[in-house]
């Protein structure tokens, strides 16, 4: 049998899973093909329990859930050659000194987030809109290209009544929202959910993403790109924003110099067909 390689991209935009079964090397793009695997059945270990039982998702990034599946991680490749697995890393991020005062800094931090939404902008993507400074940044940039922008946000029924400050949301999201769809100039879309519907996009939430997530969160994304969905296939969004800024990721005496050769970040998410149907597996 030839020598097997597969890896994944440097930044992880594409998921890849993959699991030896029966002297078999198997990988695709969701947990639930390899799953649909003759004679491979869906099994549960203490890491398993661990990762479905933790608040937020708490799955480790090499975990796919299901004992004897696993997600190969951004940057990794894994090699099957005469029965034998090895998972190596090819790539990582180099962490130096950052030497660019604040000015350069905002200037190259500018330059680069501009031309990534610009670069996007022939796809005709919508804005999914919170008020906050991520998606307001990239309406901002649209604005400036000269774009028409359509815009959607997210709201719950009674949320405005009944709203409560916490140290996770100090402030409601609905007046920052009005007022960014004026200057703007945005044709504005609200997409309303109730509690019973929420409730219910529960599971589907879970199947779409093929594995435990954020639980209401994840059923809150689920309900409205659907919604959305049903009249636009392209999305600019501030998700993930948090990830990659802001204080959480510590003192702030060194930062991540990507080298000028990595593929571009894209912010640009797009809307796919939440599709149940299993395929079948590639096996080698």
């Amino acid at each position: 049998m030839p020598k097997i390689t597969i890896q994944r991209n440097r930044t992880g935009s594409n998921p890849l899973f993959y699991c030896v079964h029966d002297g078999k090397f198997y990988h695709a793009a969701s947990v639930r093909e390899l799953l649909a695997i003759s004679g491979l059945k869906p099994r549960l270990n203490t890491e398993s329990l661990a990762a479905i039982t933790l608040t937020g998702p708490g799955r480790p990034l090499h975990s796919a859930v299901f004992a004897g599946v696993h997600e190969l991680m951004p940057g990794y490749r894994a090699e099957f050659d005469e029965g034998e697995l090895t998972v190596t890393q090819y790539w990582k991020p180099l962490a130096k000194e950052h030497t660019e005062t604040f000015e350069e800094t905002a200037a190259r931090v500018r330059e680069m987030l501009t031309a990534s939404i610009v670069k996007n902008l022939h796809e005709n993507p919508c804005l999914f809109l919170s008020g906050g400074l991520d998606s307001s940044i990239i309406g901002a940039v649209m604005k400036q290209s000269g774009s028409a922008i359509a815009s959607y946000s997210v709201d719950y029924t009674g949320n405005r009544d009944n709203y409560q400050v916490s140290d996770f949301s100090a402030t409601q999201d609905a007046p920052f929202v009005v007022e960014m769809v004026e200057f703007l100039s945005a044709e504005h879309c609200d997409v309303i959910l109730d509690t019973e519907t929420l409730f219910e996009s529960l599971k589907p939430a879970v199947f779409a993403r093929g594995l435990p997530g954020m639980a209401d969160v994840d059923g809150a994304m689920w309900l409205f790109c659907n919604e959305v969905g049903k009249s636009q296939t392209s999305a600019f969004s501030g998700e993930c924003a948090d990830e990659t800024g802001y204080i959480r990721w510590g003192s702030g005496e060194g930062i991540l110099e990507i080298s000028e050769n990595t593929d571009e970040l894209q912010i640009t998410a797009v809307i796919e067909a939440l599709s149940l149907k299993t395929s079948q597996a590639k096996a080698t």
